[in-house]
């Protein structure tokens, strides 16, 4: 059957939390948004990608214990579905991320999101991550390269963070709607350069700081390209159980990894890059 373009392919996947995060981890690069209540995860696909992701899930289906389904769902109603679930969060009094009908003010810098069609709210362990670690090393006016935008929510932080120049790189063009809408909650139109770009065809790795949430995969392909980068890189979508393999590549690559912070099953990972 073929989906209209305004409807969605919705996977649910029912098993434990760290069963679901290895699971997903291997179709999230696919995947245009992502809901999880604790008990069940649900992701939205565009027409044409149930099957890709079915060949995964069956390969997966012998090493791990999960049930999977599939049902379709009109466009218009993701916003409604976010809309009794989606809480702000806090990093601190500093910085909050927050649905674009909350009207207080939690925070010093507030970052504004309509949930949409792209996976990034900020309340997956790898966003939150690797956003406490760029609060920590951002510097006024620095470059900031995001990989793998999506809705733009690392971009954005980075800029209301003091950033100078801030480029956005996503291949997904499905991805571009909500991270136009996101800009515009934030008042930075015209502050950010979106690209539409596969990550593996980037060459300029010069930036000040390089913000990295992709799979496991993609970040593998990546590292021959980052070792010539002088500035502060921050990796992850990475696994715990992964890591041995990323350092190994890391060593490979002159890659020197400065710092490694976990959350739930998830790691981020501060390098520096210089050439062998």
């Amino acid at each position: 059957m073929t989906i209209p373009q305004d409807k969605w392919d919705v996977l649910t996947l029912v098993t434990d939390q760290y069963t679901r995060e290895i699971v997903s981890s291997h179709f999230m690069m696919d995947c245009l948004g992502a809901y999880d209540n604790g008990q069940k995860g649900n992701y939205y696909f565009t027409n044409g990608r149930k099957e890709n992701v079915d060949k995964y899930l069956k390969e997966l289906s012998g090493s791990f214990t999960f049930t999977w389904s599939w049902y379709v769902q009109a466009h218009e109603d993701w916003h409604l579905a976010w809309k009794d679930s989606f809480t702000p969060i806090l990093f601190g009094e500093k910085l909050a991320i927050v649905p674009d009908w909350e009207t207080k003010k939690l925070a010093d810098i507030q970052i504004r999101i309509q949930p949409g069609n792209a996976f990034g709210t900020g309340h997956h362990e790898t966003t939150s991550l690797i956003i406490k670690h760029l609060m920590e090393h951002i510097i006024p006016h620095c470059s900031v390269l995001d990989v793998g935008t999506g809705s733009g929510i690392l971009a954005i932080a980075a800029k209301k963070l003091g950033a100078g120049t801030v480029t956005c790189i996503e291949y997904d063009r499905d991805c571009q709607t909500n991270f136009e809408t996101n800009i515009r909650l934030n008042k930075l139109d015209g502050k950010l350069k979106f690209i539409h770009q596969d990550a593996l065809q980037w060459m300029d790795y010069s930036q000040d700081i390089i913000l990295i949430n992709v799979n496991r995969h993609i970040i593998l392909d990546l590292l021959p390209r980052l070792k010539k980068s002088t500035g502060l890189i921050l990796l992850t979508g990475i696994l715990q159980e992964d890591l041995k393999l990323v350092e190994s590549e890391c060593k490979k690559n002159g890659i020197i990894i400065e710092n490694v912070a976990t959350s739930g099953e998830w790691i981020c990972l501060t390098v520096l890059a210089r050439e062998n």
